[in-house]
Parts: C-alpha cells; structure tokens; sequence
C-alpha cells in the first residue's frame, strides 16, 4: 500500500543528479530516472530513491546541447525534432518563469495532447510524474523537471492517425475491432517503430467505434483497466503494455490542471495509446477476465529493481486514490 505522501527532501535530490544526465540512455531509450524517483517519492518510499538512482544513471547519455532558440511563433516547426531536446527544455525553463509551472501546463498540454504515444506515452507520463511532485511542493529541481519533461515530449512529438472515440462501444468491445500487425512486421525493436506499422484506416474505425467518456477521470481508471486485461493476457510483452496502464493512469495527475474537454480527450488518447499497442504486441481476442488481474506490489517492485515494475505498481495503487 502507499504509506505516505509526504514531501522529502530525497527527490529534490535524486533530481538534480539526473539533471546532470540526458533524457534519454545511449541507444535512444527513454530515461525512467525521473518518472522512478517521483514515484517512489509518492508512494512514502523515499529511503530508496537514492540507491536505485546510484544504480541507474551510469546507463544515461550525456546531455544535449542546445542549437537554436525555439521561436515562441514558429513552435510547431520544431515539433518531433529530436536534436532541439535541450532548445524546447530552455524553452520551457522561460515559459515557467514567465507565467508559473501551473499556466504553462493548462497552455502547453493541451497542444501536446494529440502525441499521447509520444516516445512510447513516456512524454505525457514524464510531465505528469513533475505536475504531481509539483502539486505536492514547488521547488526548482521540480519545475527544472517539469521543463525537461515537456521539452522531451516536443522535441520526440509523434501522432496517432487524427481520430476519437464518438461511437457507443466500451473500450474493450472497440479493442475487438483493432487490426492486429501481422507477425511478419512485428520485428521492429523500438515501440514506436512498432505501432508505426498499424493499418491506419482500420485502426481509425475502430477507434471511432468507441464511446467518448462523459467523465475524464473514470474513463482514464477504465482505459487503464484495460491495459492491465492487456498486460496480464500477454506477460511477454511486459514493457509494451505496462505503457497501457502508466499511460492513463498519469492522466489523474494532469486532469485537474486543465480543461474539462481536454482530459476528455487525453483519455481518448490514451486509449488509442493502449489499441495502438495491442494492435503491434497483442494476441487476439483478449480473453483475461478483469478480475484475474494481479495487483502488483510496490515493496516487491522496488526489490526487483526494474524500472517499469516500480511505476507500474505505484500506477495501480494510484488509481485507488483518485486524482
């Protein structure tokens, strides 16, 4: 269980070690770094950020450096353009300081809310691990965080084809209809190389065919239901499908800082987020009951040391706290 939630000094610290690193390992996989400190931090577990971080950051990449300011008129020349990583963070580090972390949140998520797969759903995941240490002390490692989060999720922009749930299926009956990628083109390595392979027309219908949620934080406790059906169905792809629980379930942090429409429509995102990945590592049908479905737990998490098992727990047993 989460036993506190309490300010510690220990992620103000564990922060400003990874800031001295990129955002990414060698290789181009996303640093967990700050999402892990963050969550351990939440769930009262802030005795083991620092061990876990002094066996983490040897595996990250040298930061990047900056190239060319971006122009607050041109932003979206500069969307997806992965060598601007530490332009849009120097970016974000004006825009906070400019109009406070909380505005520049309600201004810039909203625009970012179409790239929920961005970077395998890590950039709405990162941003929302900064809001909600945000929410809980505003200190300047956490705003730094906040601008390097949102900076990661503009400069690896990406996009699923432009659709929305506006039909009446439940999510799960909608994830029926979703075109699997045949075993032939499952080869890709990287995430998002693989959903990039969907059949796009057929993937659009059925995401269409999918009922739009009246409320954007039960829709998000129902999305990530379904991912954990999803990741119970296909333990193989373990990594993949954690991403189908983290990702909406990140949305209970960010859905009181911004519009009722927009969190709506970040929950349709992430959906289409979890049937993009079903469609590239899934097994159709799924047939896991809801009620088979571990709950993971967090000490044991923390005793494996893998970075997504630890987020993944903490993730679930969020859900049972609301936003």
């Amino acid at each position: 269980m989460i036993t506190d939630t309490t300010l510690s000094g220990a992620l103000d610290e564990a922060l400003d070690r990874i800031h001295t690193k990129g955002e990414e390992w060698h290789g181009g996989l996303t640093s967990h770094a700050p999402m892990v400190a963050e969550a351990l931090d939440f769930a009262g577990r802030a005795h083991a950020i620092g061990p876990w971080i002094d066996g983490y950051l040897g595996r990250l990449a040298d930061p990047m450096p900056e190239t060319e300011p971006i122009d607050p008129a041109r932003w979206r020349l500069r969307l997806g353009h992965h060598a601007s990583t530490a332009d849009w963070a120097a970016f974000f580090r004006r825009e906070i300081a400019d109009h406070g972390w909380a505005a520049t949140v309600a201004t810039w998520v909203p625009r970012f809310v179409p790239g929920v797969i961005t970077a395998a759903t890590h950039g709405v995941i990162r941003t929302s691990h900064a809001v909600r240490a945000l929410d809980r002390a505003d200190t300047g490692p956490r705003r730094e965080e906040l601008a390097r989060a949102l900076g990661y999720w503009a400069a690896s922009y990406a996009t699923l084809p432009p659709v929305m749930p506006q039909g009446d299926l439940p999510f799960a009956d909608a994830l029926a209809l979703v075109p699997m990628v045949p075993d032939r083109d499952r080869t890709d390595w990287l995430i998002s190389d693989r959903v990039g392979r969907i059949d796009a027309d057929r993937f659009a219908a059925a995401i269409r065919a999918a009922a739009r949620p009246a409320d954007a934080v039960a829709g998000a406790v129902e999305v990530a239901a379904l991912g954990r059906r999803l990741l119970a169905a296909v333990p193989s792809a373990e990594i993949a499908f954690t991403h189908a629980v983290t990702a909406p379930a990140s949305l209970l942090a960010l859905a009181p800082h911004l519009a009722p429409h927009v969190a709506t429509a970040a929950v349709g995102e992430a959906f289409k987020a979890a049937a993009a990945l079903w469609a590239g590592y899934g097994t159709a049908p799924l047939a896991v009951d809801p009620g088979a479905v571990p709950v993971p737990d967090i000490d044991a998490a923390i005793a494996d040391g893998d970075e997504h098992r630890i987020k993944l727990a903490v993730a679930v047993h969020a859900l049972t706290l609301g936003p």
